[in-house]
Order: structure tokens, then C-alpha cells, then sequence
């Protein structure tokens, strides 16, 4: 594998970033139960579920980048060592992801519920909480990489812990949400 450029490090620095404001705005929309306007019912769910996917989709892009290595952008190209708490995490959360809106599988025997409301809150407070985490140890080893996570992950996180500090999902019905869910509020509850 070749050293990745210095454009190609900024500009994964900025979809990184991009990704976890994204993730932070959609779970303080669906916090803050914001109006959506759509011209009927469908409309509104299918508005409401793009939200949701889209949150989604950046979460697993987040796991990825604080936890993998090879050809994916990562903490490592930037000088940082890989995150070890979310990795412990990764495997539930991009496979869950990954199940839900990358499959249509046929689940358990007995069927599989719904996933029904997915843990978006929790999900931004660690992967964008880790990720500002890293970019202060980037501001003290190469501020001038530091700069390249833009929109800034540190605001991104202040923002998200002033709108959803202390939001606790239902637990889902669906048996692999509802492990995502509790695996992340464990982990939450942990640092506290």
C-alpha cells in the first residue's frame, strides 16, 4: 500500500468530519422530534427513514475510520493509533448496520421484527465523542492536520451533548438493534 498524498489526507479529513456533524445533526433532529413537512404519510416516513439511514450509513463510515487500517482512511494515517473502544464496539455496530440497510435477510426462524427505533443518539455521542477525542491528541502532536477535520469534530460534539445529554433509546424488539443498543448505553454509562 502507498502512503496516501496530502490532499488525499485532507480531503478524508473533511468527509470524516462531514460525517460526524451529519450524524450529530440527525440525531438532535430526531431528539428534538423537529417537524419534518412531507404531502402525506408516506411521505413523512419515507423523509423520516432517509434520516435515519443517512445516520446510519455515517456511523458505520465513523467505526471504520476510528478502528480500521489498510486502504480505508483512518486514525492511523493521521499519526493516531487505532481506537480500541470503539473497536471493541465495531463488530456490533457495523454488522448491524450493515444488516439492516445494506440486506434484506430472512433473520430467525420465527421472523424478526422491525428494527424500530435505532439507538441514533447514542451512536453520535461515542463514534463523534471519539473522534473529537482524537482530534485533540492531533492538536497537541500536528496541529496543522488538526485543522483539516472540518466542520471542527470538538464543536460538533459540544453541540450534540448541549441537544441529547442523557437521551436513553427504548430498547428495540428487533434481537440485533436491541443488542446494538444496550452494547452502546453500557459503554456510555461506563465513562461516566
Amino acid at each position: 500500500m502507498t502512503s496516501p498524498t496530502t490532499a488525499q489526507l485532507e480531503n478524508g479529513a473533511r468527509a470524516v468530519a462531514f460525517r460526524a456533524w451529519q450524524l450529530a445533526g440527525v440525531a438532535m433532529m430526531l431528539h428534538a422530534g423537529e417537524v419534518l413537512r412531507g404531502a402525506d404519510q408516506r411521505s413523512l416516513y419515507t423523509i423520516q427513514n432517509a434520516l435515519v439511514e443517512s445516520a446510519l450509513v455515517n456511523a458505520r463510515g465513523l467505526a471504520w475510520f476510528l478502528t480500521a487500517h489498510g486502504n480505508d482512511v483512518s486514525l492511523e494515517m493521521y499519526g493516531l493509533p487505532r481506537d480500541d473502544e470503539v473497536g471493541k464496539l465495531r463488530g456490533v455496530i457495523v454488522s448491524t448496520i450493515s444488516q439492516h440497510v445494506s440486506h434484506v435477510t430472512t433473520g430467525r426462524p420465527e421472523g424478526e421484527p422491525l428494527p424500530g427505533a435505532w439507538p441514533i443518539c447514542e451512536l453520535a455521542d461515542v463514534l463523534v465523542g471519539r473522534l473529537a477525542q482524537s482530534v485533540r491528541e492531533l492538536e497537541a502532536s500536528d496541529p496543522i492536520k488538526a485543522t483539516w477535520f472540518d466542520p471542527s469534530p470538538i464543536e460538533t460534539q459540544h453541540e450534540l451533548l448541549a441537544e441529547t445529554s442523557g437521551f436513553a433509546t427504548t430498547i428495540s424488539d428487533n434481537p440485533a438493534v436491541g443488542r446494538l443498543t444496550t452494547a452502546l448505553q453500557r459503554y456510555l454509562s461506563s465513562r461516566i
